[in-house]
């Protein structure tokens, strides 16, 4: 069976999607700051994502036409969490820093 246009459309924005937000996570997570992500652009974009896919679902178009999207989720969910954590991880430090230098 011989690859159409369509099918290797369809496999290249799979494969891209798949990586499209790992180098912003591989950045974040190097510089183990949240510095620049806003916690707004980040739900905004997960929402986007999530009316786009219930939409497809709906409307019973084909899984081919939408199957980047959970991944493009789980990316966004997961830039989510480290952004959460990391500002936890900083917020906690802070204010062992300010306990010690108090009792000091």
């Amino acid at each position: 069976m011989a690859l159409t246009l369509l099918d290797v459309a369809h496999w290249s924005t799979w494969a891209v999607c798949a990586v499209m937000k790992l180098p912003q996570l591989a950045a974040v997570l190097a510089a183990a700051s949240a510095q620049g992500l806003s916690v707004s652009s980040l739900l905004l974009e997960l929402a986007g994502f999530l009316v786009f896919l219930r939409y497809q679902v709906y409307y019973g178009y084909p899984m081919q036409t939408y199957l980047e999207y959970p991944i493009l989720i789980a990316q966004v969910l997961i830039r989510f969490i480290t952004m959460l954590i990391l500002n936890l991880w900083v917020t906690a430090t802070v204010l062992r820093y300010r306990k010690t230098k108090k009792t000091a």
